[in-house]
């Protein structure tokens, strides 16, 4: 049997011109994750007669709280929408060294909230709402504090804001109660300097652990432009986007990101 193609697999569906958060990882000939330290990624416009390399840089493993999993990220920003390529160069924990490819759009503007944006005046269920939060979470052990204000409020506050779209309970990738646990870690240390907030990615959580099939997604999951999830936002004292994270971000990566605006 011949070996398989190594694979680049993207974690990052909701990519636009401008600055992106691009994550991938790699599986090699036998279908195994690459978690080496680092992989260059070389990205390549393809509308057009020719292909164009547009930058080359390094691709940062970051390895999950969840244990080995993880990701490779870099910071890329897109000057055209169309159709883009990656190439990944990459040694394996042998030395070998691995090539792999894949393609993927680039949209004119994104389908969530961008950098800079101010976002939806939303009015996310608290726990003012209701006398059972696990109407509002799937969330087995919620932490109130994450539901003690919409996200209207919030960015009226005048403080940088925290939200993370995460269903811990019927999680695709199983990363969203591990997310809302790292959004909750910071809450602890930041919550007299910033706010806080999970939103439920359905609007029935209590209603689906009898029968998932009765599922229906939280209005807000349209309203943000969300497809995929957990989702994760760090919001300036405007209530701009200053950061966004699709899949899984890391305790460090966040509150990097909240120091930053913090620190604006």
């Amino acid at each position: 049997v011949e070996p398989a193609e190594p694979i680049v697999a993207l974690a990052s569906s909701d990519l636009a011109v401008g600055p992106n958060r691009f994550a991938f990882g790699v599986l090699d000939s036998r279908a195994t994750p690459v978690r080496t330290a680092s992989a260059t990624a070389t990205f390549v416009y393809l509308e057009g007669e020719s292909q164009e390399v547009r930058e080359q840089a390094p691709a940062r493993f970051i390895e999950w709280e969840t244990g080995r999993a993880g990701v490779y990220v870099i910071n890329v920003s897109f000057d055209r929408s169309g159709r883009w390529g990656l190439i990944v160069e990459v040694a394996d924990e042998e030395g070998d060294v691995i090539v792999a490819n894949t393609g993927f759009e680039v949209a004119e503007s994104s389908f969530s909230p961008g950098i800079g944006d101010v976002v939806p005046n939303s009015a996310n269920k608290t726990l003012w709402d209701t006398d059972d939060l696990s109407e509002i979470t799937s969330s087995n052990e919620p932490d109130s504090e994450l539901y003690g204000m919409t996200i209207s409020e919030a960015t009226e506050s005048g403080m940088p804001t925290v939200i993370t779209f995460a269903t811990p309970a019927f999680c695709q990738t199983a990363t969203c109660g591990p997310q809302v646990d790292v959004v909750a870690a910071l809450k602890d240390r930041y919550k007299a300097r910033a706010n806080f907030i999970h939103v439920e990615v359905y609007d029935n959580p209590k209603e689906m652990r009898g029968d998932f099939s009765t599922g229906r997604l939280s209005p807000l999951m349209e309203e943000w432009g969300l497809a995929t999830e957990p989702w994760t936002f760090v919001l300036d004292r405007e209530g701009r986007v200053a950061s966004k994270f699709e899949a899984f971000v890391t305790e460090k990566e966040l509150e990097a990101a909240l120091q930053a605006t913090l620190g604006s």
